[in-house]
């Protein structure tokens, strides 16, 4: 994951010198449809505006660099309660390139939940034997959304958007577009090529996108897959009287996994 963002990040940083593995290059070489971001994190601050900011890096989607970045960030608070020097060095590293990458895809899904799982943790772990944890957890909610406060006055605004916003128009119109196709072949659904889906957007969602794409039986099935399981381990963590160790880093990651199944 690591290596994946630091590739995307000196591709954004000069896009120029890279463009052969940048993956905005093949999508345009394919005659996808490109993001045509015209800022970044590095030549103009800090723009929270997904219709001027949208980097790809090494991948085929603004959206996945925004995962693997929320990813990142989760590696690195796992290893910032790490007791030796060497994981909070890593931490730190990590947390800077998770950051720069989610900056420059402004996904909101992914880190959204993220937040959640952060919350859902702390009061997990209510033990005074776990209020080191607790604190460093409390310190995280609310000094990262400061620091990018200090740098931007719409955050809120952009984690929050009104309903009239593009994101939120546009996957509505994507829902009903994507329900109205499962319904016209709802066996093998409608591929993406056929001339009836030229103008429509892609369901942002996971189930709707593979009951339109593939029909209804791939669209449970994967859904079992990913639902099924998240849910099934929600109620072993309630069992549980704290969270410690790997599966504090587990929680995260089904946390991150259905905030970008259910918004991207």
């Amino acid at each position: 994951i690591f290596i994946k963002i630091l590739l995307s990040i000196i591709i954004l940083w000069k896009p120029e010198l890279f463009y052969y593995i940048d993956g905005a290059n093949y999508q345009r070489q394919t005659d996808a449809f490109v993001l045509d971001g015209h800022f970044n994190s590095f030549s103009n601050g800090f723009i929270l505006d997904k219709a001027q900011v949208g980097g790809y890096g090494i991948f085929h989607n603004p959206n996945s660099l925004g995962l693997h970045s929320v990813i990142l960030i989760a590696i690195s608070i796992f290893l910032f309660f790490q007791k030796n020097v060497y994981s909070k060095v890593f931490s730190l590293v990590f947390l800077l390139c998770g950051a720069m990458g989610w900056l420059n895809s402004l996904t909101r899904g992914p880190l959204l939940f993220l937040f959640v799982s952060l919350v859902l943790l702390y009061f997990m772990n209510a033990k005074g034997s776990y209020r080191k944890l607790n604190n460093g957890l409390i310190v995280m909610v609310i000094t990262i959304p400061i620091f990018i406060f200090i740098f931007s006055d719409t955050l809120v605004d952009y984690i929050i958007p009104s309903a009239d916003n593009i994101s939120v128009t546009s996957r509505f119109d994507s829902y009903y577009t994507g329900w109205y196709g499962f319904i016209q072949n709802p066996l093998l659904g409608i591929d993406e090529n056929d001339v009836r889906w030229a103008n429509a957007s892609i369901p942002h969602f996971f189930s709707l996108f593979f009951a339109y794409k593939f029909g209804f039986f791939p669209a449970i099935l994967v859904s079992f897959l990913i639902f099924y399981y998240f849910f099934k381990s929600i109620l072993q963590i309630k069992s549980y009287n704290k969270i410690f160790g790997i599966k504090i880093l587990g929680i995260m990651f089904l946390f991150i996994l259905i905030g970008i199944a259910t918004t991207n």
